[in-house]
């Protein structure tokens, strides 16, 4: 097994970093989604749906800005130097930057297992 050329700290920062910028970038899109909510609500007839129209277009749609922040983002931007794999799986995945945590069980890379000090 090969030495990985940086330790847990430097992963988390950069989990972190990512994180970040999905967040970042999935709060820039509330004013968007809220126009979107608004005009998909105004083509229901039904004064009562409308709310909840709007309001799960608004939801379902920042869930799916995350999702792909997360699946076309952080999982390329945090990858091992040694093979290229993503180590976005080494952390918890949180929303929040100051959350993300390295799980416990992470000991090496997943796909090349080079030890992470």
């Amino acid at each position: 097994m090969s030495e990985y050329p940086f330790g847990r700290h430097e992963l988390l920062k950069r989990l972190g970093r990512a994180a970040q910028v999905r967040a970042v970038v999935t709060m820039l899109f509330v004013i968007p989604m809220m126009v979107a909510a608004g005009i998909v609500a105004e083509a229901f007839p039904d004064n009562n749906g409308k709310g909840i129209v709007g309001g799960l277009i608004f939801v379902a749609g920042l869930i799916f800005v995350s999702w792909l922040m997360t699946e076309f983002y952080c999982k390329r931007r945090v990858t091992c130097p040694i093979c290229g794999g993503s180590l976005w799986k080494c952390g918890t995945g949180n929303f929040k930057p100051r959350h993300m945590r390295l799980r416990g069980d992470i000991s090496e890379c997943p796909t090349c297992h080079a030890r992470i000090e």
